[in-house]
């Protein structure tokens, strides 16, 4: 019986080593064997007349493998002494840390928008009547010069003499390229005897001035007496000539003799 017995063992491990060797066969066949495998086979011997069963097991362990034949674990797995392989955790995830408070840019003071001065309409100066403008005519001569020098629109030059008239009076005059006044002095006034006119900036009382026409001349004062060249108007001992070019008037005076 124990022959038997003996006989029925010998067939189960020499059936699992020809199992475990076509494993290992299969295993080599790949790149590398990742997996641990473990079998188990159980073997009943039954022996003929006697009622007892026998269970012999046979654990086996297949080693990972590769292609050069070295033995390795798993990368990165330890087995535990029960065989486990233990569950690695997830590295600790750190907490959030905590967002900076966005700085709040300093607020301003508002600007406050410039006060215009009140917009006020431009003071016109006050109108005044236009100052009448200076005319001469025969009773220009004898008057106070200081009532025409000051009104006439240009800039004099002041002369004079001693004693250069007929009578003996003393002479001033008030000359410029537009006119040219003389005055003899009599008890201190000065006064006109003579005024040329050397342009149009100042006229007669009638309007006539240089380069005004026979015809204006001859409508205002008449004919006159005299030349083509030169005409003289008399009023008394006054006297107004009017010189001519053709029939444009070029020189106009007032004369009285002192």
């Amino acid at each position: 019986m124990n022959s038997k017995k003996s006989a029925i063992i010998s067939a189960a491990i020499m059936m699992i080593l020809a199992a475990s060797a076509c494993g290992k066969v299969e295993k080599e066949s790949s790149d590398v064997a990742l997996d641990i495998n473990t079998a188990t086979n159980s073997v009943e011997a039954t022996t003929e007349g006697d009622t007892e069963t026998t269970t012999t097991a046979v654990t086996t362990t297949s080693a990972v493998t590769t292609k050069e034949g070295e033995t390795t674990t798993k990368k990165g797995y330890s087995a535990d002494s029960d065989g486990t392989i233990p569950t690695t955790a997830a590295p600790d995830t750190p907490a959030d840390e905590p967002a900076e408070e966005p700085t709040e840019a300093p607020t301003e003071a508002p600007t406050e928008a410039p006060t215009e001065a009140p917009t006020q309409a431009p003071t016109e100066p006050p109108t005044s009547a236009p100052a009448e403008e200076v005319k001469f005519n025969f009773a220009s001569l004898q008057d106070d010069a200081a009532n025409y020098i000051a009104g006439l629109p240009v800039q004099f030059t002041r002369g004079g003499g001693d004693a250069c008239t007929n009578g003996g009076y003393d002479v001033v005059s008030y000359r410029s390229p537009e006119i040219v006044i003389d005055c003899y002095v009599d008890g201190g006034v000065e006064r006109i005897f003579s005024v040329t006119i050397n342009s149009g900036v100042c006229k007669t009382d009638k309007g006539i001035t240089i380069g005004s026409s026979r015809a204006e001349v001859e409508a205002a004062y008449g004919t006159g007496d005299g030349g083509s060249g030169s005409v003289l108007y008399n009023d008394g001992s006054k006297e107004l000539w009017i010189d001519y070019s053709g029939d444009t008037v070029i020189g106009i005076q007032f004369y009285i003799a002192v």
